[in-house]
């Protein structure tokens, strides 16, 4: 059965010291994340590639690694799925070809998306921001906890991306209806990583990793 992540955390080397993965794997694996999504849009297929492969090997086997936009890349790499755009390549094909095992996860921005995403095999949707957020300056729609309350109720888990930035967020989130919360800065700065994951932990005691991942 697919578990569905609790904390996600989103990569974005370039706000990294040094621009390196690695030391914040290290860090995410300590403290206690369950689920990365490899983002580095830069990348050419190749490198890409090669940090998807070094990603799963360096994480521990409790923790999922999930490629944004690219099934193909985390199937050759070892990885336990990836995470869509709305607009990719109809999850449902994806599904039908390669079953069950992939996590297949898919970014939304209202509730049709939603309901398509589920409809189509999904198994969890991110949806947000909770509030304004400085990554998206002029977000005119920001569904807030009331959007999320409302959108969490279709059926498929929700993860909110998007304006969570401290372990309040995380109890707001979670009285919302939503499975959990995906980010990047979040998780890049130590001491706010740490509050959010201890939220969680109170916020889903029975949050865990996918049983199937695999080093």
């Amino acid at each position: 059965m697919v578990r569905i992540p609790r904390l996600l955390a989103i990569s974005d080397r370039t706000r990294l010291e040094g621009g390196e993965l690695g030391p914040w794997l290290d860090e995410l694996a300590a403290d206690g994340v369950d689920a990365v999504q490899l983002r580095e849009r830069d990348l050419d297929d190749r490198a890409f590639y090669e940090l998807a492969c070094e990603t799963r090997r360096r994480l521990p086997a409790t923790i999922a690694v999930m490629v944004n936009r690219r099934l193909d890349v985390a199937l050759g790499a070892g990885c336990q799925g990836a995470h869509l755009a709305t607009d990719a390549v109809h999850t449902g094909a994806l599904r039908r070809r390669f079953g069950a095992e992939p996590i297949l996860g898919v970014s939304t921005h209202s509730i049709d998306e939603i309901k398509r995403a589920r409809d189509a095999g999904a198994d969890f949707v991110t949806y947000g921001p909770l509030r304004p957020t400085p990554s998206k300056p002029g977000w005119v729609d920001v569904p807030g906890p009331t959007g999320i309350e409302k959108a969490s109720r279709h059926g498929i888990p929700l993860l909110v991306l998007g304006g969570v930035e401290d372990a309040d967020d995380v109890t707001t989130a979670q009285s919302a209806g939503a499975a959990g919360v995906a980010g990047i800065r979040v998780f890049i700065d130590t001491d706010r990583r740490r509050r959010v994951v201890a939220a969680a932990r109170h916020a889903w005691p029975d949050s865990h990793s996918p049983s199937e991942a695999q080093p």
